[in-house]
């Protein structure tokens, strides 16, 4: 059986500290403040960053070296990383998969024709399972604006790691 990381840290939260969190508030408590957060910052709560201290020593020390100088670099490093994926993994496979489908990748969002939408969507499972060795979370959503009332996009949410 296999739990994402928000389950195994939800799980571990309660058992150090007897409050539920939702996978809402793992994100919101412990992984946005160290992703995202200030490390001065007020909302760095002292008890979270000591809990995922004990849980990932290595990774927080890693976190904090990054941040010191500038606590947005991360963010920055984690978004170019993010844009490296999509770019040098998914664009050729897709291309070499739907050669002659128009489609734009927008930040970790690809816009293609929407009747082609659910076969991209079961081709990026695929192709992220084969890569990375396991499949993100994929939500689909109609493109809004009434010149592109055809297309749909496919947009990536977080990774779920085994």
């Amino acid at each position: 059986d296999t739990q994402t990381v928000n389950e195994y840290l939800q799980m571990k939260y309660y058992k150090a500290f007897d409050v539920w969190l939702t996978l809402d508030g793992v994100k919101t408590r412990l992984l946005r403040p160290v992703l995202n957060g200030d490390p001065k910052a007020q909302y760095w709560r002292k008890r979270e960053m000591d809990f995922m201290e004990s849980l990932f020593p290595m990774m927080m020390q890693m976190v904090r070296r990054i941040k010191t100088p500038n606590y947005k670099s991360m963010a920055f490093q984690i978004m170019q990383k993010e844009s490296e994926l999509m770019l040098s993994t998914l664009v050729p496979e897709l291309a070499k998969e739907f050669p002659d489908m128009n489609f734009t990748v927008i930040g970790d969002e690809v816009l293609v024709p929407k009747s082609k939408a659910e076969d991209v969507k079961q081709f990026m499972l695929e192709t992220f399972t084969v890569f990375y060795y396991h499949p993100p979370k994929i939500k689909m959503k109609q493109w809004s604006d009434d010149e592109k009332r055809n297309e749909a996009y496919i947009e990536e949410e977080e990774y779920d790691v085994a």
